[in-house]
């Protein structure tokens, strides 16, 4: 199996949920939980970032 494949269509599913998770997240959004989101999206952001350079970095 070629790695490039397996790992494009990793990142592909890994954004996929990132994006949905922001979705349920924005229609979910109670003021309530206010630290528990900030803490959420900073996670997704650095995971974003992480997959960005890590992509740039294969190429």
């Amino acid at each position: 199996m070629n790695e490039k494949n397996l790992i494009s269509s990793w990142e592909e599913g890994v954004l996929k949920v990132i994006i949905l998770i922001l979705i349920i997240l924005s229609k979910n959004s109670f003021p309530t939980s206010n630290n528990f989101l900030i803490t959420i999206i900073g996670i997704l952001i650095y995971t974003v970032c992480w997959l960005l350079m890590y992509s740039i970095k294969k190429k």
